[in-house]
């Protein structure tokens, strides 16, 4: 049996990037809400399924592993509030953020700033979450 980051790295990334790959950013981005949320649980000592634990892993993980763009998103639990609880909730991307992939974006950047909503490039981001992941790895070694 695999553990949970033999899990994340050969079976949770790897997914993220064929929904891409395929075109379907808008449901990439879920995954990758819900992939943060994993990371911040590799990070604590409790089961993956221990209850009432996103909000405190999901932050963890932007404020641990993540870099200064997302944790100024997430000043006051925006990207948790605003964009992983409508994605997860609703499958919507809620009213603060314009969800994009490169093949769409017609030349925004990731964190502009577009009539108050912040644009978020599915590529990029999945990109951002693997550096975190390595980051974590790299944690877990010293």
């Amino acid at each position: 049996m695999i553990n949970n980051s033999e899990h994340f790295s050969t079976f949770v990334l790897p997914q993220i990037k064929a929904l891409q790959e395929k075109g379907f950013y808008f449901i990439s981005f879920i995954m990758m809400v819900q992939a943060i949320e994993y990371l911040g649980g590799l990070m604590d000592n409790k089961p993956l399924k221990a209850r009432e634990q996103s909000k405190k892993r999901f932050n963890k993980a932007i404020s641990t592993l993540f870099g200064s763009g997302y944790k100024v998103l997430n000043r006051n639990d925006e990207l948790y509030n605003d964009l992983r609880n409508p994605l997860l909730h609703t499958l919507n991307q809620g009213s603060k953020f314009i969800l994009l992939s490169e093949n769409n974006s017609e030349k925004h950047k990731h964190f502009q700033i577009i009539e108050n909503k912040t644009v978020l490039i599915a590529e990029e981001m999945y990109h951002d979450i693997t550096v975190a992941f390595s980051k974590l790895k790299r944690s877990h070694k010293e």
